[in-house]
């Protein structure tokens, strides 16, 4: 997964709805700028503080922070992941606070397990655009966006990657 979303030195990571850190451990052994996890559950996140500790062969410095995703400050994510975290209407506010702090920089996005109810949120929000939808090896219908009018040069290897099984 995280090869679909083809991720660069420059990139800052960000997954919301992090858990205990199993997707941000993987994203920080890339090379990007940083790999932040928001988490709002104070048990998981601190779950999550101790998988980073204990990673091996990371290349990033990494991060939990413990807070509600519509109160996170997302003015230099680039690169979002969410494993269902949350219902459609906080995904709605969730997603208009990423808009408001990106200020029309280039943003990529994975959501994982995406409802309808979902999907129509996101169709809602015309800055997105959504470049693929598909099944992942466990069955989660997976949707890759990005902001629409501020492309990377690079965002065709969205559409060109196979599946990855991270």
């Amino acid at each position: 997964m995280l090869r679909k979303l083809d991720l660069g030195q420059e990139d800052v990571f960000v997954d919301v709805g992090c858990g205990k850190g199993r997707v941000l451990c993987l994203a920080a052994r890339h090379r990007i700028r940083q790999a932040i996890g928001i988490e709002y559950s104070p048990a998981l996140a601190a779950a999550g503080q101790r998988n980073i500790r204990q990673l091996r062969g990371r290349r990033s410095p990494a991060k939990i922070l413990c807070q509600a995703a519509e109160d996170s400050d997302y003015s230099d994510a680039s690169v979002l992941y969410f494993f269902n975290p949350f219902e459609a209407h906080l995904l709605n506010r969730v997603l208009e606070k990423i808009r408001a702090d990106r200020r029309g920089r280039p943003a990529r996005m994975a959501f994982v397990m995406e409802s309808q109810e979902q999907r129509k949120v996101f169709s809602r929000h015309s800055w997105l655009a959504c470049d693929e939808r598909f099944e992942d090896q466990d069955r989660h219908t997976v949707a890759l966006y990005r902001s629409v009018g501020v492309d990377r040069p690079d965002t065709a290897s969205l559409r060109s990657t196979p599946p990855a099984d991270d």
